[in-house]
This record gives C-alpha cells, structure tokens and sequence, in this order.
C-alpha cells in the first residue's frame, strides 16, 4: 500500500460534490483489483473507491460521455458551457439529419417506387433505420441536453436563501447556542451528529448507529423521536412561503418519477403549496432540510429530461425487466444507425483523400 497526496483533484474525484471535503490522500493497495480509495484530509472520510476495471471502462465510457476530462472538468463553469453547447450543436445536427431523411422518403413516395429509400448499400440501411429510430435519436440526445439546462430554460428546483432562512425559524448562530454541551452528549452513539432547527425548535439527529435518533434542543411534549412532528414541519413550510395555503403532508413513494428524479430520501414528505402558482415543497421528515421546490417548470423538467432519458416512467419503473427491455431494443437500434453512419463517413473521407 503507498499513500500520496494531499491532492485537491485528480480524475475520479473532479465532481463538485467532493469540493467540501478536499484536499484528498490517495492510498493504493497492492491487490489484484487495483484498488484505489481516496480519504479526505479535513474530515477523515471515505469519499471514492475505484478498482482498475472500473477506471478502465470509464476511460470508455463516463468521461467519454461526459467530457469528464480533469483538465477541463476541475473548472464547472467552463466544463458547463462546453457541454451544453456541443450538446445542442449535436441536437441540431440530427434534427437536420432526420429532416432531410423525411424528405428522402418524401421523394421516394412521390415518385412510386417502392421501398422507402432511393439509396442503395450502407447508406440505404442508414436512411432506412433513421426513418424508425430517428425519433428516439432525437429525443435522446434532447433529453440528455437537458441534463445541462441548470435553470437556463427550466427552474432548478432550489428554494431560495430567505425560504430555507425561514423554514429553519433561527440563524444558525441561535441553533448552535441553544444546543448545550449535555443534549450532544445524550443524543445517543452516532458517527454524525446534525444540528438544525425547524420553525424555530432547535434538534439533533445522531445518525451511523442503527435507525436514526432525534431529539430536541428544548423541552418538548416529544423528547426523542425518529421524525419531525408533522404539526412542525408544516409550520415551517407556512413560515418559507407566508400568505399561502398549507396541504397536510403527504409520503413520497420511492418508485415515483419525481422521487427518483430528484433522489429524494426514504423519509421524504411532500407539502402543497397553494397560490396563483401551486407548488409542491419535498422535506426530508429527519433532517428538516428541504429537498426540492417542485413548481410547474420543474415538473415539466422531470418528464421531457429524466422520464425521457431513462424510461423510468411510471408503471414501468417498477418493472425493471420491462423497462430494460424498453431502453436496450431503442439504444440498439441507434447504436447500428450510428455505424451506419461511421462506416459511410469514412468512406466519403477515403474517397476524398483519395482524389486530392
């Protein structure tokens, strides 16, 4: 085993969710695996964990796929912008594609001839897979374009500063005053201990030893419990957006496209918001934190990016052999239409080569 570092990137831990805990040391073990873990110096935690297999497929794949080269990843703004904007000269380009596809067939049908295309060879098998799977090409390459939007066309989802302020009730100077040294000590065996509040009663939710155990900062009628009153969180979400209609709350099932768009947790509560623009508010039921702002631009996101991109739809989420079926026959076909087209770009190349 050898240890190196601290490293503040490297490619496997570029991603902005590991900017709280970098720097890294990176230890390597000597084992058949290639085993790779990456430690963070601040709190001591295991962040990644990569095998050689791994880190050889995503060289294939993920970064690939994701332009998820170090060197340009490390930066997200620029990282962001490139992205985005190959993503929709590709759309673009395959919507001309498919367009010129139809008027090929157009002209076919006009002459009455028969079959669908005038070409002959790999570029006939083009033409005639693009008029079948073009659709799914094009809704796959919009879809995962969307992936990149960051509230540019749709809402991100995020509650604003002054919301989650007002969930909370308490800065969290007044949170951290009013939990005493005795109620951290009492709050049970735990790796994490989480201090928050929630419209103004501050608690502490002690997590890694079982179930997760909270208990309260201040005398309550419930002293220790494993979720928030619901009497508290729905005041607190009246406190994030005052003047509004309050639904009681509502279980998040874990199969619902919005729970796995979102990743929401187990314990996620969903609050309605009334108003000229109703809103659904998702609050994590143990933590207190809000987990995402689902106003109708955020809805319209989940279906036309993640419904769209990974066919969890509902019904056929829960069904996994289905949907792989439903994914895997549509990605064939795109991945012998995207031959097709390597195999004739080539020989246009050749033959341009070839006569200069």
């Amino acid at each position: 085993m050898s240890v190196d570092g601290p490293l503040g990137y490297d490619q496997w831990t570029v991603a902005q969710q590991f900017d709280p805990f970098r720097p890294f040391y990176r230890v390597k073990f000597k084992d058949r695996d290639g085993t790779v873990l990456y430690v963070s110096a601040r709190s001591g935690d295991v962040l990644q964990r990569t095998t050689f297999t791994e880190r050889a497929w995503n060289w294939c794949g993920a970064n690939i796929h994701w332009i998820y080269f170090s060197a340009l990843r490390i930066n997200w703004a620029a990282w962001n912008e490139v992205v985005w904007w190959l993503s929709l000269i590709g759309l673009l380009v395959a919507s001309a594609g498919v367009w010129l596809g139809v008027v090929r067939l157009m002209a076919v049908r006009r002459t009455a001839k028969k079959g669908l295309t005038p070409f002959r060879g790999w570029l006939g098998w083009h033409h005639r897979i693009g008029l079948f799977c073009g659709a799914f090409v094009l809704t796959w390459i919009f879809s995962g374009w969307l992936s990149m939007d960051h509230g540019r066309v749709f809402s991100t989802g995020n509650a604003s500063v002054g919301q989650v302020s007002r969930l909370k009730g308490m800065p969290l100077r007044a949170i951290a005053e009013a939990t005493s040294l005795a109620s951290i000590r009492t709050a049970g065996p735990a790796s994490q201990i989480l201090i928050d509040a929630i419209a103004g009663h501050p608690f502490l939710v002690a997590q890694g030893a079982g179930s997760p155990k909270l208990s309260w900062a201040e005398p309550l009628s419930i002293s220790v419990s494993t979720r928030i009153p619901e009497s508290l969180l729905i005041a607190g979400v009246k406190a994030g957006w005052p003047g509004l209609p309050v639904s009681t709350s509502q279980n998040v099932r874990d199969d619902s496209l919005y729970s796995f768009a979102e990743s929401m947790p187990a314990d996620t509560v969903m609050f309605h918001v009334g108003g000229a623009r109703a809103i659904d508010v998702y609050v994590n039921s143990i933590t207190g934190s809000l987990v995402t702002v689902m106003d109708p631009s955020r809805r319209a996101y989940e279906w036309v990016f993640y419904a769209l991109h990974t066919f969890k739809f509902p019904g056929l989420a829960a069904r996994p052999f289905l949907r792989h079926i439903a994914v895997l026959g549509p990605l064939l076909a795109g991945f012998l239409f995207c031959v097709t087209a390597i195999v004739i770009g080539v020989s246009r190349l050749r033959l341009t080569l070839h006569y200069r």
